[in-house]
């Protein structure tokens, strides 16, 4: 899985239409809070662009978590998370709050076995799942 890719908005939009997902793993974050760092702009600023062009699409932005810490941390830290990535949407990017659900999952969905840095890398991420 590639990290840095960073989606076009027409992208987005052909694997939700294929898909009904968009893995997003170039959102980031302050370590141990919900602070989203600037260098996640270019992955909100094409969710903003896909969302606007497509106002009836409604989307759960679903954080992921790795398995470090106690199951309770790790399920309240990504709905925190979840909910500064909506934050930003309806803020800077003026999105309807109705288009967008904050949901966070933690460590319950692993994509990789949280044994090495690196695959807990790969478990750490956001992914837009179309909900409507």
């Amino acid at each position: 899985m590639n990290q840095d890719v960073v989606y076009t908005a027409a992208e987005i939009e052909n694997l939700m239409k294929s898909e009904g997902q968009v893995w997003f793993y170039n959102i980031y974050f302050d370590t141990d809070k919900s602070t989203l760092q600037p260098t996640s702009a270019p992955a909100i600023e094409a969710i903003g662009s896909y969302l606007k062009a497509n106002p009836d699409v409604k989307v759960y932005m679903v954080v992921h978590t790795d398995n470090t810490g106690t199951l309770d941390y790790n399920l309240k830290l990504p709905k925190g998370r979840a909910k500064a990535v909506v934050t930003e949407l309806a803020g800077k990017h003026s999105i309807p709050s109705a288009q967008l659900v904050a949901e966070g999952v933690g460590p319950l969905s692993p994509v990789q076995s949280n044994q090495t840095e690196e695959s807990r890398a790969k478990n750490r991420r956001v992914v837009m799942v179309l909900a409507k």
